[in-house]
């Protein structure tokens, strides 16, 4: 399970579905070959449970062990596409006692919203952009990224000043030395002028330590 910061996730996902079939057309170069991908390296797996909370009775969150913490940073290269990314898989891969493991995750971006929040995307990145997440809003809510503006400069954290949102990726398999092997992938699509123009896949790869 996931534990992060909208609800609608589902049907965000049926619109990828639908638009599948839209990729360039007459032959040419795919957006998505302008994405640049960089998820953080070798991030440290911790095995044990990690309690996260705001102090009130009722709203601390466990993150159940083991679990590592997802950062990354994405920039759009397209001139004119804006690239709205709706979430990541995460296919996690560890080894005990010689004998392999494979979980699946999924990133909901609006899974933690508090009740009057919501969050569409898990990022949106203009043309010839870099983002690298968004920051907490202040709701209260442990874990809560929701109710933000797509363009707003105190929401949107600079890769490049060390700023990157977390995600915890928890209740990860069974492994002798904490080391997982994880493929990423990411779905959403491009847009210009508010009209959805290609599906968007990211990929990507970690290595734990």
């Amino acid at each position: 399970m996931i534990k992060s910061s909208s609800k609608s996730l589902f049907a965000m996902l049926s619109i990828i579905a639908l638009i599948a079939g839209a990729q360039v057309s007459c032959g040419g170069e795919s957006e998505s070959a302008k994405i640049d991908f960089d998820p953080e390296k070798n991030p440290i797996a911790v095995n044990a449970d990690l309690t996260i909370g705001t102090g009130t009775a009722g709203e601390d969150v466990v993150i159940e062990g083991p679990w590592y913490v997802f950062k990354y940073r994405i920039s759009n290269s397209s001139k004119t596409a804006t690239l709205k990314l709706v979430t990541f898989k995460f296919y996690v891969t560890g080894f005990k006692n010689g004998i392999k493991s494979t979980n699946e995750y999924s990133l909901d971006p609006g899974a933690d919203c508090a009740e009057t929040k919501s969050r569409a995307f898990t990022v949106i990145v203009p043309p010839q952009a870099t983002r690298s997440g968004y920051a907490a809003d202040d709701s209260g809510e442990p874990l809560s990224h929701c109710d933000l503006e797509d363009q707003d400069p105190t929401k949107i954290l600079d890769p490049d000043a060390g700023q990157f949102e977390s995600w915890y990726i928890d209740g990860l398999p069974e492994s002798s030395n904490l080391i997982y092997s994880i493929r990423i992938e990411g779905e959403g699509w491009f847009e210009e002028g508010g009209v959805i123009t290609e599906r968007a896949y990211i990929s990507g790869f970690q290595v734990t330590r």
